[in-house]
């Protein structure tokens, strides 16, 4: 009788394998990512009141709606009940405007609102260059207290950044977006560590007053070797990811694995 495997099993398998090799090396890579990019970073705007912004990306959110959010920080000696004001993106001879109403109502307090009318962060490229959503954000408006006390603001939050979508490298499986920096640093420190041991660090140097007479060409034979041949990339990924589920244990037993997402 001849053996066939059911439709589909190849592929069943393969997924299982794939999830078995990468997921876990990916939450950590993502995690990684959303660490170091979610921490706020507060701006004074009066005495006791500071605020920072999280601008949302088009593509790279695995946020349901991805939104960006205004937070401020109310300090002890706040004498503030209430802001009134805009935040602006600008792009060209376009301004975007959402309308901020909050109420401040404690001391040591983070009021986070959210702004539904700040196009996500995106860019386009072709042969006239490299188009942004916006290039500059603004806050203003009035904060008022007891007794009458207002205080008028304004203040240039800057010109975002748009790295995550030319620095960083993605990817798009299992229903979510992964961010593989960690992966990737992690990987090239490998390989250049492993060619710093059998190699030296003049390996990827051609020309070099190390490589004279009979002796500095074997060095020379032998670095070409190392390079292509046992630090050859395509090879060493495979082991890469071989080895992965030691590299993921190691990397928990460092606390390199975050429990916030997004």
């Amino acid at each position: 009788m001849e053996f066939k495997l059911p439709p589909g099993l190849f592929g069943l398998i393969k997924n299982w394998l794939e999830k078995f090799i990468f997921l876990r090396a990916y939450t950590i890579s993502h995690n990684d990512y959303v660490n170091r990019t979610s921490k706020l970073f507060f701006k004074e705007l009066v005495d006791e009141i500071s605020y920072d912004m999280k601008l949302a990306s088009r593509y790279i959110s695995n946020n349901e709606v991805p939104m960006s959010k205004l937070y401020f920080k109310t300090g002890k000696g706040n004498v503030y009940n209430r802001f009134s004001g805009y935040v602006k993106a600008f792009s060209g001879n376009v301004c975007y405007q959402n309308k901020i109403d909050l109420e401040l109502i404690s001391e040591y307090q983070v009021v986070i609102a959210s702004l539904p009318s700040i196009p996500l962060k995106d860019i386009a490229i072709d042969d006239g260059g490299i188009y942004a959503a916006y290039s500059e954000i603004t806050l203003s408006g009035m904060f008022y207290g007891e007794g009458g006390v207002i205080k008028e603001v304004h203040d240039n939050f800057g010109f975002p950044t748009y790295t995550e979508f030319l620095n960083s490298t993605w990817s798009r499986k299992w229903n979510h977006v992964w961010n593989l920096d960690f992966l990737e640093l992690e990987f090239s420190e490998m390989r250049h560590s492993l060619i710093y041991t059998l190699a030296g660090p003049f390996a990827f140097i051609t020309y070099s007053n190390t490589y004279v007479g009979f002796w500095g060409g074997i060095k020379k034979l032998w670095n070409k070797f190392v390079l292509n041949v046992m630090a050859n990339e395509k090879a060493l990924k495979v082991y890469w990811w071989v080895t992965m589920p030691l590299r993921v244990k190691r990397w928990q037993r460092h606390n390199k694995v975050f429990k916030s997402d997004s």
